[in-house]
C-alpha cells in the first residue's frame, strides 16, 4: 500500500476521518464506487 499526501486528519489531504486508511488510493480503487470488486485496480 502506498499512501500519498500528509498523514492524519487535515483539511488539505482529502480525508474525512482521523483514520488514514480512508484516503489510501489502493483501497478506493478496490472499492470501485461501491461494487467492492477491485475493478479500478491496475
Amino acid at each position: 500500500v502506498n499512501p500519498v499526501g500528509q498523514e492524519g486528519f487535515q483539511g488539505d489531504d482529502g480525508r474525512t476521518t482521523i483514520f488514514d486508511y480512508w484516503g489510501i488510493p489502493e483501497f478506493q480503487a478496490w472499492y470501485n464506487n461501491g461494487a467492492c470488486d477491485g475493478g479500478q485496480l491496475t
